[in-house]
């Protein structure tokens, strides 16, 4: 009877009864993704590239979605093609984005005067150093048969479709360390640049150290009240306390936030 119950309350739970603090969706686009840019390599007087087997040409480095990225072409497909009447196309990542190490992306690789292109069945992770693509795109005695519009004027022009994720892009978020600012200031302090001056030490051991007192104000208020006790450019006494130990001190004030506790 209480299972019944139980699962009753479980069943008939609402929306009031609990805080959702988390959500996942399984399947559908995922968030973030850009929209589809395209890049295009012309590469020309294709019949004369270098077509040994393995042998590749790339183009020039293109930009987009604040990648630069490279169309690779191998006239005559790679040693891993299925046979030497192979073309092979790739495209690379060659500089992501600072800060991160791979770029999820779909792609689709097209020759448009042919129609013929291969799309990715999923987005792919591009690295350094990896390229992605197929490496038997096309039949080269195809490519270069009078009738099948490979070539326009005896130029190859490939164009590759670029859809990036963006949910991985580094979110920048600014440091701050006042406390950091403030002691460069202390330790960098002369008599031109700050206004507040402390002769420090028993007689025949004084040294003279500086401050702001815009920064004692804040930080050290009963130093700043003494401070307001002389004129400025005048040089206050602090005797019977050690130069070192009270320039520590000041550091320490800077540093460490106090509490009244």
């Amino acid at each position: 009877l209480h299972l019944n119950r139980y699962r009753h309350r479980i069943a008939t739970m609402t929306s009031r009864d609990t805080k959702i603090v988390a959500v996942s969706h399984v399947g559908g686009k995922d968030q973030g993704d850009s929209e589809w840019h395209t890049i295009r390599a012309v590469f020309h007087n294709f019949a004369d590239l270098p077509h040994h087997r393995g042998e590749r040409v790339d183009s020039s480095t293109m930009e987009c979605h604040g990648h630069v990225w490279t169309v690779t072409l191998y006239p005559r497909g790679t040693p891993e093609s299925k046979d030497d009447d192979q073309v092979a196309i790739f495209l690379g990542c060659v500089s992501p984005v600072k800060g991160m190490v791979e770029v999820k992306a779909n792609y689709r690789i097209r020759i448009p005067s042919s129609g013929k292109s291969f799309r990715s069945r999923q987005k792919r992770v591009f690295g350094p150093r990896k390229s992605l693509g197929w490496k038997d795109f096309a039949n080269r005695s195809e490519v270069l048969g009078d009738q099948s519009g490979f070539l326009v004027d005896g130029n190859l022009t490939v164009e590759v479709d670029i859809q990036v994720a963006q949910d991985r892009l580094p979110t920048w978020t600014p440091s701050i360390d006042v406390a950091s600012d403030w002691m460069k200031l202390l330790d960098s302090a002369t008599s031109e640049t700050a206004d507040v001056s402390f002769l420090v030490g028993g007689e025949g051991k004084e040294r003279e150290i500086h401050a702001h007192s815009l920064v004692l104000r804040a930080r050290a208020p009963d130093l700043a009240a003494l401070a307001d006790e002389y004129d400025q450019g005048t040089q206050i006494p602090i005797e019977d306390v050690d130069p070192d130990i009270f320039y520590h001190l000041l550091h320490c004030t800077l540093r460490v936030r106090w509490t009244d506790s």
